[in-house]
Parts: structure tokens; sequence; C-alpha cells
């Protein structure tokens, strides 16, 4: 079956672009709640220990290979928000926060935009424009942020209002009105 055909996908001797595929396949067809519960079933058969799902996330932080940084993310992201595992902590609870200063906002961002545990991290997998805002608001000084893109794609970064819109399924995000401003590496 292809349920099968996609788990199997997910050993960490396949391709990584195999694996990342297979991941966001199985996140695509977890948004039915039928779906979901069969995949669920099907993954609760997996000995403890054996879920490919948990060596992957070990990829998260991987610094030498960014496809097997993505797989870590979206195993990470499968873990804590479509196939929770009854032991296993979810990763917002075991990520120190202390030094961070801001981070992006999870109540506000648009709908598809996967947010890591750090609240540093964010992956789009959907056809969507999607957006997020931060946790701080910039009145006054300087301000600046560093962003590691491990992705192609378009993206836009910048900087927006509270009053700027955030249409993802319009293609309206950062940059694209007079309330924000974002600098866009494809157009």
């Amino acid at each position: 079956s292809i349920l099968n055909y996609l788990i199997r996908n997910l050993d960490v001797g396949n391709p990584p672009a195999i694996i990342l595929f297979s991941l966001i396949a199985l996140e695509k067809f977890t948004q039915t709640s039928e779906n979901k519960s069969k995949i669920s079933k099907r993954f609760s058969v997996i000995p403890e220990g054996k879920n490919p799902l948990l060596e992957l996330e070990k990829f998260v932080d991987d610094d030498q290979d960014y496809i097997m940084r993505q797989v870590g993310f979206c195993a990470q992201w499968c873990l804590d928000n479509l196939l929770p595992l009854e032991n296993r902590k979810f990763s917002y609870t075991c990520v120190d926060t202390n030094n961070i200063n801001m981070m992006l906002n999870a109540n506000d961002v648009s709908e598809y935009l996967k947010l890591g545990p750090n609240g540093l991290t964010a992956r789009c997998d959907s056809s969507s424009f999607e957006s997020v805002r931060g946790t701080e608001q910039a009145d006054s000084g300087v301000w600046y942020y560093e962003v590691l893109i491990v992705t192609s794609g378009v993206m836009q970064i910048g900087w927006a209002t509270k009053q700027s819109k955030f249409l993802n399924h319009e293609g309206y995000g950062i940059g694209d009105d007079e309330y924000s401003q974002a600098y866009d590496g494809c157009r």
C-alpha cells in the first residue's frame, strides 16, 4: 500500500530527498481524520525505539546536510503536531528559550506555516504564501535579525506592522502592502 511505501522510505539509508518528500506526503495525508487515524494505527504497531520519526528527528540541527536538517524538522514537527508518541515529551517543553529575545509568534501566523519549537525556525510545504510576525515590536532604536535559508523558493523576508495583511491564499504577505517592507530573493 501507499502508506507502507511512505513509511519504508523513512529509512536513513534512503536518499534524503526521498525521505523528505515521503514525510511531506504523510503530513498531507493526515489532514483528514480518517487518514490520520489509519496512519496513527500503522505507526502504533512499530516496536518502541524503532519509530523512524524518532530516528529522523535527530537530524533537526544538522549543520552539514541541509536536506537532512529539513527531514529532522519535518519529523519533529510530525511528532509534536500530528503523530505524538505516548512517552515522548513535546519538543517545545525541552527547548531553553531564556536567551532568545524575540521569536516567531505562534499566535500571529498564517495557517500553513510550520513553526519549530524554539520559535526561530519555520517551514512551508504548501503552495500558499505564508507569513509570520515576531513576538516583539520594534518602535525605536536599531533592530536586526539574521536568517539562514536552507530551501529554495519564493520567500520574502522583512518587517511588517500589525496593520499589514497576511492573505496567504491571495498571495499577500510581508512586503506586499504599504504596512510592510521585504527583500524578495526570487522576483
